[in-house]
């Protein structure tokens, strides 16, 4: 009978597990953005804009450099909510992004923080989804990780880089990366685009990056539970 309790046991755990969200439902709050809790424009964001989106706050944008052709205004940042304990956004550039001296350079800054306070903040990814990549300079997006300057704000200590490129000279389409740091609190990301072709071959126009977090207490004890029972079951078979 405890044999049976106990697989009884594990199948609720590992359900639990696999269907139960890791962190809190996923939902998406915008603050100072047209499209109410779907969108941003990244003007909207550079002006003070900012989202929540599952247990993560995006704020504090900041456009370091935009080549004199791009328009902000009609660059669509989506959060993502898909992946409970690895939320994000997609940029939507709406042909804004392109190989050419007036529209190839882009970069900004965004602060995320974990809302529920707590070192929680462990990875950083970045994909290139949808892309012409023909000429001779190609694309590049290198994510930069920074701790937060808690006093002054924005960027702190230097963690980590990921990179992704789009080069058909070199043969090189390296389109996700991914990197992990000791868990954090809150981090600024820093996006540096180049499309370094001189036309309009070279077109960037969707990619996306998301802020991996830990466990929560909850699904970690689960797992523990699961282990436990799992073990206990070996033993007691191998002493019979």
């Amino acid at each position: 009978m405890r044999t049976r309790l106990e697989a009884v046991g594990i199948a609720v755990a590992f359900a639990w597990l696999a269907f139960a969200p890791t962190q809190a439902e996923a939902t998406i709050l915008t603050a100072g953005c047209s499209n109410t809790n779907v969108s941003c424009s990244l003007a909207e964001l550079a002006a003070g804009g900012s989202f929540t989106t599952n247990d993560q706050r995006y704020d504090d944008w900041r456009v370091l450099l935009s080549s004199s052709g791009i328009d902000l205004s009609k660059i669509d940042v989506i959060p993502l909510d898909d992946q409970p304990s690895n939320p994000g956004f997609r940029v939507v550039a709406n042909d804004q992004l392109r190989g050419n001296t007036d529209q190839g350079l882009l970069d900004f800054d965004v602060t995320v923080t974990y809302v529920p306070g707590g070192a929680s903040l462990s990875g950083v990814s970045v994909s290139l989804d949808d892309f012409d990549a023909v000429g001779s300079g190609g694309i590049d997006l290198q994510k930069e990780v920074f701790a937060l300057d808690t006093v002054a704000g924005g960027r702190g200590t230097f963690l980590d880089a990921a990179l992704v490129t789009a080069d058909p000279a070199m043969g090189t389409f390296d389109l996700f990366d991914a990197v992990s740091f000791a868990p954090r609190e809150a981090i600024v990301l820093g996006d540096n685009i180049a499309l370094d072709s001189l036309d309009d071959t070279d077109v960037l126009r969707v990619f996306e990056q998301r802020v991996s977090q830990v466990p929560e207490p909850t699904s970690l004890g689960l797992l523990g539970l699961v282990l436990a029972l799992a073990a206990g079951r070996r033993a007691r078979r191998s002493r019979g």
